[in-house]
């Protein structure tokens, strides 16, 4: 989502296909920026606790908030080639947690563009005030 995103549509399986594709061309020194960038991300979510990514109404891990959190972490630096050096506000997770749309865009039609965009946007907006 974090390299592709912005070109997502249904069906994800087939999204995931075509960017694996893609993927087959990166060079090594874009992949070891995207390794660094992920550990930046480590490091940003070392704040959080055991519970940050559990999801509320069936007490599992959600990656439909995961790759939320991700990406509104990830993508100004992504943009800019640089990494992660602000810690994620763990009552920011809780607050998106709790937000309505999100909850809604987490639960219902999760790989549908509108729901893949929303969580995006609103965990931009909700984690790092971004619009």
């Amino acid at each position: 989502m974090l390299f592709f995103g912005n070109e997502y549509k249904p069906s994800m399986t087939k999204f995931l296909n075509l960017s694996s594709q893609k993927f087959r061309k990166i060079s090594d020194e874009t992949i070891a920026y995207c390794e660094a960038l992920f550990d930046s991300f480590l490091l940003a979510s070392e704040t959080l606790d055991d519970k940050a990514l559990i999801g509320k109404l069936n007490n599992r891990f959600n990656i439909s908030t995961f790759e939320a959190v991700f990406v509104a972490t990830c993508a100004d630096c992504f943009r800019e080639k640089s990494l992660v050096t602000q810690k994620i506000n763990p009552e920011n997770i809780e607050l998106l947690k709790s937000d309505t749309d999100f909850i809604e865009a987490t639960q219902r039609n999760t790989a549908s563009t509108d729901n893949v965009m929303k969580r995006r946007r609103i965990a931009a907006r909700v984690l790092f005030g971004a619009q």
